[in-house]
């Protein structure tokens, strides 16, 4: 288990992360999710021991790395790194790329290489050299060198972003099951809510120094720390109260599209909060009914965003139609009950 205390780094005077305290499991991904420049990568770097100008605590299975009195070299540290760029060698097969990490670790054997090799399915191409890999099994080949070293912790550095989409989620799911089965923690950077989604059981969205939130995708959503973080996941409507002079927020899954003709009979608590929109393109993705574009037709306050998730669904299509002008007017979204507003 990684455990991560206080944790504070900057550049100079800027600031990046303030106190940031977290927890990961084995046998997990846990994502570090934001734009860039948020302190995401700095954050790897620090657990790593690359960051300088950073302090606080990190212990890897009840192990110090780093605190006030101790510091130990990332050589010591049992980490492996897996960064968005491949860096093998070109001289060495598959096998002696792999075999290259096993150099770190003593106890690693020719029955682990050949194991490792196996279960990233890339045995097939053991004598084969970089130059003649796609980008998918090239980052097989990284992450099997990372893991030949037999790392108590892996850090993953936007590992997909140079793949297609259909190699990236295939090589996801791999990866999924991988960590689970060397139960080992595991942490993800990435811009990508959609990776998230996919690989991660937690994740702590990072806006830069104390703009942070950890927990499920699901716990952030319902219930997020920040209007910025509601607005960085896009999950949720957020909508200026002049009145009380505050922002308002309620996860989309707490609404339903519906016509208008669907506000009839509805008790007057819940059509008062019945908002105005346009939706286009509705469909489903990782068990979550997404639209492309939703906004108020009036604006009246009413941030406005690409890509929404509107909550759960079964569906993995497609669920509206487009109708006229590609897009749906004059509807609305209904909430299921009458107080879903939380105020910041």
């Amino acid at each position: 288990m990684l455990e991560i205390k206080n944790a504070s780094i900057a550049f100079g005077d800027n600031k990046l992360i303030e106190c940031l305290s977290l927890t990961v499991k084995p046998g997990i991904i846990h994502g570090i999710l934001g734009p860039s420049g948020a302190g995401k990568s700095s954050l790897l770097n620090f657990i790593g021991g690359f960051q300088e100008e950073a302090s606080g605590e990190i212990y890897l299975n009840d192990r110090c790395l780093q605190s006030v009195e101790r510091f130990l070299p990332a050589a010591e540290r049992g980490v492996g790194y897996i960064f968005q760029a491949h860096h093998l060698f070109p001289h060495m097969t598959v096998a002696e790329n792999i075999s290259f990490g096993a150099k770190f670790c003593n106890s690693t054997k020719r029955a682990d290489i050949d194991r490792l090799l196996s279960l990233l399915q890339i045995k097939h191409r053991a004598g084969a050299y970089p130059s003649k890999l796609s980008g998918g099994e090239q980052q097989r080949v990284a992450i099997g060198r990372a893991l030949a070293a037999k790392p108590k912790l892996l850090l993953l550095d936007e590992p997909f972003a140079s793949l297609d989409i259909n190699l990236a989620k295939k090589l996801q799911r791999d990866l999924t099951k991988i960590i689970a089965k060397l139960n080992i923690p595991c942490m993800l950077v990435t811009h990508s809510l959609d990776d998230c989604l996919s690989l991660c059981s937690y994740l702590t969205v990072i806006l830069g120094k104390t703009n942070f939130q950890t927990g499920t995708f699901e716990e952030i959503v319902a219930k997020p720390n920040s209007p910025a973080i509601a607005r960085h996941l896009r999950t949720g409507v957020l909508v200026s109260d002049n009145k009380t002079q505050s922002i308002k927020y309620a996860p989309l899954s707490e609404f339903k599209p519906g016509r208008p003709e669907s506000l009839d009979g509805l008790p007057e608590s819940i059509r008062k909060n019945a908002i105005p929109v346009t939706l286009q393109s509705i469909y489903s993705r990782f068990g979550l009914l997404y639209t492309d574009v939703i906004y108020d037709s009036d604006t009246n306050g009413l941030q406005m965003f690409e890509n929404y998730c509107l909550g759960p669904t079964k569906e993995n299509k497609k669920i509206y139609s487009p109708e006229k002008n590609n897009c749906f007017q004059n509807w609305y979204l209904i909430p299921k009950k009458p107080n879903v507003w939380q105020a910041f």
